[in-house]
């Protein structure tokens, strides 16, 4: 650890303070009253800090930009934003609230059928568009279902929890780790699937049980909801055009990102650079004794 490393260290410390709590500082500039230090500003003003101080050079920049060893972050943060964009838009459309409704219309008042297919529901919805998206939406959903039926929410809030975080392992554009992997070893993204359906169904099922295992009472469970009448999951939905689009764009997204990867696209080889022969006269060479 020399001077660089520790300098480096403390302000990748000091960064992710101010992205927990941003704070604002004023200034007396007109033009700037106050400088904000937050998610947006911070981890560019820490590389800004630490390539003016020579702790890291624009090689290491350009690395953390476009990529090495076979991982392109650019590549990465297109996906998801991507992903992120067409999940959050899709969930305006009121869909996800309309699949809650659906699968609280069919459990009814039983209780310990409704937690199981909210876990089947949320697992299913993670598998396809990973677990962020899931855990924003329906968090609010759980929140006011559990109010709403006057029972204990934590339970309800660790089984998303666990569907979620499970669940996004089956695709690799579930989670941003999915990504590195597939692209740091080369690794298809349909041979990703088929390597991680077995362990995540033995780990789906071996979570719920856990899961039923440990809310097992009717504190936590009860058998019976004091539940209101069934909503009709149509009126949840705010554009039905809409939804219907964006399924349609996200389902084909999905499995465009599984074809293209038969074809080894973005995946290029790197090639030597010609090296540029010189002749060398005659005489400049070197004589036989």
């Amino acid at each position: 650890m020399d001077g660089s490393a520790i300098a480096t260290l403390v302000i990748f410390i000091v960064s992710i303070g101010f992205v927990i709590h941003p704070v604002s500082i004023p200034t007396r500039v007109r033009s700037i009253p106050r400088v904000h230090l937050n998610l947006t500003t911070a981890p560019i003003l820490a590389i800004a800090i630490l390539w003016a101080s020579q702790c890291i050079d624009s090689a290491v920049i350009r690395n953390g930009i476009v990529g090495t060893g076979g991982v392109k972050p650019y590549n990465i943060l297109i996906l998801f934003f991507s992903l992120a964009y067409m999940a959050i838009t899709l969930d305006t459309t009121g869909i996800l609230e309309a699949a809650a409704f659906w699968v609280s219309n069919k459990g009814g008042s039983n209780g310990r059928k409704s937690y199981f297919y909210f876990y089947v529901m949320l697992t299913l919805l993670s598998i396809l568009l990973g677990n962020d998206p899931v855990i924003l939406s329906g968090t609010a959903f759980l929140a006011y279902y559990t109010t709403a039926a006057r029972v204990e929410p934590m339970p309800w809030l660790m089984s998303e929890f666990a569907a979620a975080n499970t669940a996004s392992m089956v695709l690799f554009v579930g989670n941003p780790t999915n990504v590195v992997i597939c692209e740091g070893f080369s690794v298809n993204n349909a041979a990703y699937t088929a390597y991680t359906i077995l362990p995540f169904i033995a780990c789906n099922i071996v979570c719920f049980g856990a899961l039923a295992g440990q809310y097992h009472s009717d504190r936590h469970v009860p058998r019976k909801l004091d539940k209101k009448a069934d909503v009709d999951p149509r009126s949840a939905l705010r554009n039905v055009t809409g939804a219907w689009v964006g399924s349609v764009i996200l389902g084909s997204a999905l499995i465009v990102c599984l074809v293209v990867s038969f074809f080894g696209i973005d995946r290029r080889t790197t090639t030597r650079s010609p090296v540029t022969r010189c002749r060398i006269p005659k005489d400049r060479l070197p004589q036989k004794p």
